[in-house]
Parts: structure tokens; C-alpha cells; sequence
């Protein structure tokens, strides 16, 4: 998609190669996959950023789990949970603030699994991302999410 934050590099497409020769097998080409897998990241993106628990649920497997350690403890959400308490409150779209999605790296471990690292922010929270996709009842979904946040003041 055009209006994702920022395109994946090109340097992962070159990088896919051997890793994308089962799904060239399969009839799949590597553009068709990492097509996909750019719509479940910004299914994901936007999201976060309009607080949509429906486009979250779409991003997340049911199953999967978030991790951070930043307040200096282990702290675990089940996805629909942290889904919920996310959307409790005002999105950064309600509250007029800006996007701060940028997508940093993508490792793809062969055509089913996905590593994504990527910024978002939701003032004063600014996160860094780390989710890993799998390619699960036929599209890209989190099956997990570890992630660290900076608070930043005015």
C-alpha cells in the first residue's frame, strides 16, 4: 500500500530471496507476500494510531501475548486485554496529534514468519516494536509483541 509510513527497504527484498523459495514453489511471489504482509502492518499502524479495536483484532491472533520489561518488571497482556485497555482511551487521532509510525527493519524467516521492528507513538508514549507475524488461516497476524516505551513530556 502507497500510504504505508515507509515502504520496505529495498535492501529486505533483495535479502528474501532464499528465504521466499518455498512460497515461488507454491505459486506465490515474493512481491504478493510482502504485499501482505505491508497491509497487516498497517492494519496494525492505523490501529494504534485511531484506536480501533476492530483493526487491532484484525492485526493480533486471538492467542497472542505483549511483553515489555521497561518498568523494570516483567509485564505480560494477553492481546485481547491490552486491546481492550488500549481503546479505553482517546486515540492520538482523536486528540489531533500527529503519526509517528515508521517501519525500522522487517526479517522475514522463511514465507510464514515475519520479524517487524517499528516506531509508534501515542503522546506522551513513544514506542519501539518489536512484533513477530505468522502467516496463519491464509494472512499475516502478530503472534507477538515485545516492546519498549519512552515518555516524553510536552
Amino acid at each position: 500500500p502507497s500510504d504505508l509510513p515507509q515502504r520496505l527497504p529495498e535492501r529486505h527484498h533483495v535479502a528474501l530471496h532464499r528465504d521466499l523459495e518455498t512460497a515461488h514453489a507454491a505459486g506465490v511471489s515474493e512481491e504478493d507476500v510482502i504485499a501482505a504482509l505491508e497491509q497487516s502492518i498497517q492494519t496494525y499502524l492505523d490501529g494504534v494510531y485511531e484506536g480501533d479495536a476492530a483493526k487491532l483484532r484484525l492485526a493480533f491472533h486471538p492467542l497472542s501475548h505483549l511483553y515489555t520489561a521497561t518498568p523494570g518488571k516483567l509485564v505480560d497482556y494477553r492481546a485481547p486485554d491490552w486491546i481492550e485497555n488500549f481503546c479505553s482511551r482517546p486515540s492520538p487521532k482523536a486528540k489531533g496529534e500527529p503519526r509517528g509510525d515508521l517501519i525500522l527493519s522487517v526479517d522475514f524467516n522463511g514465507p510464514a514468519h515475519a520479524f517487524v521492528k517499528l516506531n509508534c507513538a501515542v503522546p506522551p508514549y513513544y514506542f519501539t516494536d518489536y512484533l513477530t507475524f505468522a502467516k496463519l488461516d491464509g494472512r499475516w497476524q502478530v503472534i507477538a509483541k515485545v516492546y519498549h516505551y519512552d515518555i516524553r513530556e510536552g
